[in-house]
């Protein structure tokens, strides 16, 4: 069973520096090219690094016998936690009828 996706790192690929102003101009084939050759593009601006296009990490699934793996790993929390919890709830402010209500 599947419950959702772990982001996994991405595939080691080559780096091609391009300037702002390509990137602008050429972006449906810059765009072609990190979806279809997993190409990844720095792009330059002034001649600093600002920001990267590249492909989306590889998911991985998450089966419910993994999942429970790693709630019996997780940190359990402090014997206050569900007071603190209960008074948190107690200070909301309460919400009217609204236009729903019939």
């Amino acid at each position: 069973m599947l419950l959702w996706e772990l982001r996994a790192p991405l595939r080691s690929s080559m780096s091609q520096r391009i300037a702002l102003r390509d990137a602008v101009s050429q972006f449906p084939e810059l765009l072609n090219q990190v979806r279809h050759d997993h190409q990844t593009f720095v792009i330059v601006a002034d001649g600093e690094e600002v920001g990267q296009l590249s492909p989306l990490p590889i998911t991985q699934p998450v089966t419910l016998r993994s999942f429970f793996e790693l709630l019996k790993r997780a940190e359990r929390p402090d014997e206050d936690f569900a007071s603190d919890l209960e008074e948190i709830q107690a200070q909301q402010p309460t919400i009217g009828e609204g236009p729903w209500h019939s």
